[in-house]
């Protein structure tokens, strides 16, 4: 993943994120960096609750980007879980006479520092090789956190400060970023094999031009997070920015294995489509393997309810 030191590598071949991508490793901290999460979240506790966080709701008063307007916190909707204002973040296609918005032709990326070792390099640029106008940006840690106080509010950059590992910083970061900005976030591990717009086609022509949202299957359970495409301000970004928040807030139980994918990661950001595929009236059996039966199921609810193109 991004953020992370990029000369400790695990090789994860033959993944991708859209039919022109392919994962090469995946980058990694130490095993022993879990351990530390404990102690931090402790002291983030205590940074947080003591800095207007509040009760149960209070999330929902907050505005997630500084200088919106104040949300209206006096009616209790869990399920809504609304920390930015809905007016800018709503489905782009529920409302025909809105203008088109395109994906902007923008590589987000993060490492813990510009020097990437050779190799990395040249995963790296395949992607200005193929896309010779894409504005590709590497962003390192001082960057990333610099970013994150530029557009974020107090409250939302003390939570990310806090989280208990730079993996989990580095998840939310390219959400962060997604929403904020809009455009492309790939892992350094990732390569481009073809051009963007070459990619896939559908009935509209090429889906960075006819969709909204692009995403890929990590695996059945999980959509990637290692790599997908948007517009700002889509709502599914939202939705995930707003339920990380949530679970990091009520509590970080780094006993489970799998606490990061939870919190951060692909679990929260399947979570996050789950909840606007059901909103949108897509069903399936099963629970083993969310990410696969939403593929089969919901594809064509999830484009035209919310331009989400599930590649």
């Amino acid at each position: 993943d991004g953020d992370v030191d990029v000369n400790k590598k695990h090789i994860d071949k033959g993944s991708r994120f859209s039919p022109g991508t392919l994962r090469h490793g995946r980058f990694t901290f130490p095993p022993a960096a879990i351990f530390v999460g404990t102690a931090l979240l402790l002291n983030a506790a205590a940074i947080i609750f003591g800095s207007g966080f509040g009760g149960k709701g209070s999330l929902r008063s907050m505005a997630l980007v500084e200088n919106e307007d104040t949300i209206d916190n006096s009616v209790e909707v869990v399920e809504e879980r609304r920390i930015i204002p809905a007016d800018i973040a709503e489905a782009r296609g529920d409302d025909s006479k809105k203008e088109k918005a395109s994906i902007p032709q923008v590589l987000w990326q993060t490492a813990k520092s510009h020097n990437a070792p050779a190799d990395v390099a040249k995963i790296m640029s395949t992607w200005s090789s193929l896309n010779p106008n894409l504005d590709q940006r590497l962003l390192d840690d001082f960057e990333v956190i610099s970013f994150m106080m530029q557009h974020f509010n107090t409250s939302v950059v003390k939570a990310f400060q806090n989280l208990p590992l730079a993996v989990m910083r580095a998840d939310f970061f390219r959400l962060a970023v997604m929403y904020h900005e809009g455009g492309i976030y790939a892992d350094v591990d990732v390569s481009s094999n073809v051009p963007i717009h070459d990619w896939q086609y559908d009935d509209y022509g090429p889906i960075m031009d006819s969709c909204d949202v692009v995403i890929g299957m990590d695996e059945e359970v999980h959509v990637s997070n290692w790599g997908f495409a948007s517009v700002k301000e889509h709502i599914l970004f939202q939705e995930a920015i707003e339920l990380s928040l949530s679970r990091f807030l009520q509590g970080v139980d780094v006993s489970y294995e799998h606490f990061v994918h939870y919190t951060t990661g692909p679990g929260v950001f399947t979570d996050a489509l789950v909840y606007l595929a059901r909103k949108a009236g897509c069903e399936w059996d099963g629970k083993c393997c969310r990410a696969q039966e939403m593929y089969h199921s919901c594809r064509p609810l999830l484009k035209e309810k919310y331009g989400i193109c599930y590649v």
